[in-house]
């Protein structure tokens, strides 16, 4: 088996040999076949659309290595557990009774009032 340092090296010796790397674009990417492809727009300049991000902060800071969740996945997970709350509560069809609608005195024992 071959040591993983000499791989490296011999990586770098390769890398320095062909000259300057080509910048991709911004925006897109490379696939196996060497074709360059634009990716879809970004949603969230934060995370890039991955929903998590790393500080950047030196190391020996308590966060340092963290892998935090961006504001925009933690507003979608709170939308995606209001709505299964709602679902599994079965308040659905109790959404047109509002206080405005119902009678704070209640029923009566009058049947035409």
């Amino acid at each position: 088996m071959e040591n993983l340092g000499d791989i490296l090296k011999r990586l770098d010796a390769t890398r320095a040999s062909s000259g300057p790397v080509n910048t991709p674009v911004e925006n897109s990417e490379q696939d196996s076949e060497g074709s360059t492809y634009e990716l879809p727009a970004v949603a969230c300049d934060s995370c890039r659309g991955r929903g998590w991000f790393t500080p950047d902060v030196p190391a020996g800071h308590p966060e340092f290595g963290a892998i935090l969740t961006c504001d925009c996945q933690r507003d979608r997970l709170s939308e995606e557990r209001s709505a299964r709350l709602f679902r599994y509560s079965n308040l659905g069809q109790l959404a047109r009774f509002t206080f405005d609608t119902l009678n704070p005195d209640g029923l009566s024992d009058d049947p035409d009032d």
